[in-house]
């Protein structure tokens, strides 16, 4: 039977010790096992050094608690005309964390005018793509190890399969275009952060 668990307030189901081979809890529970292997292998000490994320989707967020990050600091590469994720989701997000005393330990660069996916040249024109799914009318959704809920207007809430469901509906729809110039940018940007990370460990 799937046990529940809570965090202040919040409430989640893990799935039961021995889900079918074929359900999606089956094969999230296999990628845990190999991660958890690998962990062991290579031992406590070893983690990433820094992160960049290039116009992220903005889809989950740890839930603030002591140890939520590993210290590693984090370079967010974000665009000015990201119709996937709002420039104010990724702020309520960090606002929230520094409110709850853990605050995020990243970095930011936004470019005005850069749209999502500017480093795919894929997208040298412009292209709306009114299929695409996106989380960007979604609150986000917060993890941590045994629990799940959403941030709304600053404060956790519990998680809400139909809330989920609905708003990803509502959020169909985006235009990814590349820009030359500001991929540059962003690669000078992006090795600048990771050699003074690199340097500082």
């Amino acid at each position: 039977m799937p046990r529940s668990v809570s965090w202040r307030g919040i409430r989640a189901s893990t799935p039961s010790a021995s889900p079918s081979s074929d359900s999606p809890s089956a094969a999230r529970s296999r990628v845990w096992r190999r991660g958890a292997s690998r962990a062991t292998r290579r031992g406590p000490a070893v983690r990433f050094a820094a992160h960049v994320a290039y116009y992220p989707a903005g889809v989950f967020g740890v839930i603030a608690y002591p140890n939520a990050y590993t210290g590693a600091p984090i370079l967010m590469l974000l665009a000015g005309r990201d119709e996937a994720m709002p420039l104010a989701k990724w702020h309520a997000y960090r606002d929230y964390a520094a409110s709850a005393g853990f605050p995020v330990p990243a970095t930011e660069i936004v470019y005005p005018n850069a749209s999502h996916g500017w480093t795919n040249p894929d997208f040298s024109a412009p292209r709306y793509n009114p299929q695409a799914r996106s989380a960007r009318a979604c609150p986000t959704l917060m993890i941590m190890p045994g629990a799940r809920g959403f941030l709304i207007d600053g404060k956790l809430q519990a998680d809400d399969p139909a809330l989920l469901q609905s708003c990803r509906e509502s959020s169909r729809g985006y235009t990814m275009a590349y820009d030359e110039s500001i991929r540059a940018r962003s690669t000078s940007d992006a090795l600048a952060f990771l050699g003074r990370a690199l340097h500082a460990n």
